[in-house]
């Protein structure tokens, strides 16, 4: 039976983070649990949607081994509110648990005493690890500008959509003699693609379909190292650190074959201060009214005109500087809010559109954000 003393405040951190992996819809009662146990000296705490699983590794005295599930809520409430320093966990008969103070000098005269119904934790989906293997060790800077250039044109996932929109392609190419990772997310009314050079002999056999939630989660633990480490293995993806490990279930379908819809010419190239761009738009589209946020736009000589489509309640009209390569006159109408989108997540001065025509699918690029590129569908009127 489990019995050990912890800092609380070591405690308290992992809880706080294996919340965020219970499923609070599932039917299955015992995944609305953690589980605490101990292993080489450590205390180890653990949760999973059977989609994503949480593990982390805590140092602590360990007086008995042994195992035990517990409610996350009510033992991360209650780590919260206790004042010590210092606390013990006991397993007592019938699976309960006793936390109370590991007293200290300054403690000497206070004690508290609580006691939580647990449940065994043999039928508990164990943790799964990685075999040895050929790691990828990357940025988490990096790591992360991926992500949130890719994250949010996701498809959503609902009856309709295809399984292969739900998640993030990511694979390894090479291109100029470099070794790359890439990322690529779709909704199939934009695309998302970035590219970053790794010096590494690392590569993946095949793409790979990482899920939206656990690209979350995986931005989530970024902010806490400078680096991580990324293992596949069968469909599973593994992010491993110093303390934490995440292993995420893949989705198991083939990415649709993007490489096709990016334009091969130039086109019409039109050069856009993107604030200007991203302000501009963030006032056009509050009089928008169709569910579509849509904007017309079209060229005039060195100038774009923008403006909302007609309707009974509110219109609007800005016009912004350009360059352009190319003089053709073209007009468009686009979603506001999903090159709103596109934008925000740049950080280049100047940005390039290159259009075709009007029903052709259109490209954003910027020097400063050198990998990416981003396309989007005009809407058809």
């Amino acid at each position: 039976m489990i019995k050990l003393n912890v800092k609380r405040t070591d405690l308290l951190e992992a809880l706080f983070y294996a919340q965020n992996f219970i499923d609070k819809k599932t039917t299955m009662s015992i995944l609305k649990n953690i589980i605490l146990y101990t292993n080489n000296g450590k205390l180890i705490v653990e949760a999973t949607d059977l989609e994503i699983s949480y593990q982390t590794k805590i140092c602590c005295d360990i007086i008995e081994e042994g195992s035990i599930l517990l409610d996350p809520k009510k033992i991360y409430e209650l780590t919260k509110e206790l004042p010590f320093q210092n606390i013990t966990i006991e397993e007592k008969d019938n699976f309960w648990i006793k936390i109370k103070s590991d007293k200290n000098k300054e403690e000497e005269n206070s004690e508290m005493e609580y006691e939580i119904a647990g449940l065994p934790a043999e039928e508990f989906p164990r943790f799964i690890t990685a075999v040895d293997g050929k790691y990828l060790s990357v940025s988490s800077s990096l790591l992360k500008d991926m992500i949130d250039k890719t994250i949010f044109s996701v498809a959503s996932d609902d009856v309709k959509t295809k399984i292969s929109l739900t998640g993030i392609n990511f694979e390894t190419i090479r291109e100029d003699n470099l070794k790359k990772i890439r990322m690529v997310s779709s909704d199939s009314l934009r695309m998302n693609l970035i590219d970053k050079t790794i010096d590494t002999d690392f590569e993946l056999e095949k793409p790979i379909i990482i899920p939206k939630k656990g690209a979350i989660e995986l931005k989530k633990i970024l902010d806490r190292y400078e680096s991580i480490n990324l293992f596949m293995q069968d469909k599973f993806l593994f992010i491993l650190t110093e303390k934490e490990n995440i292993t995420i279930r893949l989705i198991d379908d083939k990415f649709p074959p993007y490489r096709s819809i990016i334009p091969k010419n130039e086109g019409n190239s039109i050069e856009i201060d993107r604030l200007k761009f991203i302000n501009t738009l963030k006032r056009l589209t509050i009089l928008t009214t169709d569910v579509y946020d849509s904007i017309k736009m079209k060229t005039n000589k060195n100038i774009i005109e923008l403006e909302t489509l007609e309707n009974e309640t509110a219109r609007a009209k800005e016009t912004i500087p350009i360059n352009t390569e190319h003089a053709d006159f073209i007009e468009i109408v686009f979603n506001g809010k999903f090159v709103l989108n596109i934008l925000s997540v740049m950080k280049s001065k100047n940005i390039k559109l290159k259009i075709n025509n009007s029903k052709s699918p259109c490209l954003i690029t910027g020097s400063d954000d050198e990998g990416f590129l981003s396309i989007f569908m005009p809407i058809i009127v």
